[in-house]
């Protein structure tokens, strides 16, 4: 699945689109749905595409194929910022997502820059998020705990050498020291009181 949606996303590199009068996220908001709208073209009689069914939801779309779930979340950047830590999915949601092995999460990470009023759409990446190397992501502390990678700014790192049992181990493992960690936190804070 990761290659047709990369074939079909190739098309928006290098296109270009007036952004006057839009702000950061105005513009973050036409790009992934430019890339959303070209994902639902993939649809064809193997192939139901959805959108996503609430502002809340993992993904922007979805893919079903062959009893398998495909769930994209779009990620947009501006790579002239000076620093960027998106947030990529709660740990819990994942966790729950993963449950079932026919579930699936891909990223869509395009890089775009932007000059007076026009942008620009630079990259186009497509990994599954078990293919985000540990070194550039981090879990943070809001809700149950967010997977963020650490620096949009940085090189994107994936591993296709790891398989999906052994990258959620790791983020089992990560998990467990995270909430460690927070405990030893929230512990230190009472005793404040």
């Amino acid at each position: 699945m990761k290659k047709i949606i990369t074939e079909k996303l190739e098309s928006i590199i290098g296109t270009s689109f007036n952004t006057k009068g839009l702000q950061q996220r105005g513009v973050a908001d036409l790009i992934e749905q430019k890339a959303t709208d070209l994902i639902l073209e993939l649809k064809s009689e193997h192939i139901i595409t959805e959108k996503a069914t609430s502002r809340r939801s993992i993904e922007d779309v979805q893919i079903k194929q062959n009893n398998q779930l495909y769930k994209i979340d779009i990620k947009s950047h501006e790579s002239t910022s000076d620093f960027s830590m998106p947030n990529l999915i709660s740990i819990d949601r994942l966790k729950k997502l993963y449950i079932n092995e026919n579930n699936h999460l891909i990223y869509v990470f395009i890089s775009y820059s932007t000059t007076n009023s026009s942008t620009t759409i630079e990259t186009v990446k497509v990994c599954y998020v078990e293919n985000l190397d540990w070194s550039i992501l981090a879990i943070q502390n809001l809700g149950k705990g967010q997977l963020q990678i650490k620096n949009m700014n940085n090189k994107l790192i994936l591993n296709e050498n790891v398989n999906r049992e052994e990258w959620v181990e790791t983020l089992r493992t990560n998990a467990l020291d995270y909430y460690t960690k927070l405990i030893t936190k929230i512990e230190k804070l009472r005793k404040e009181w």
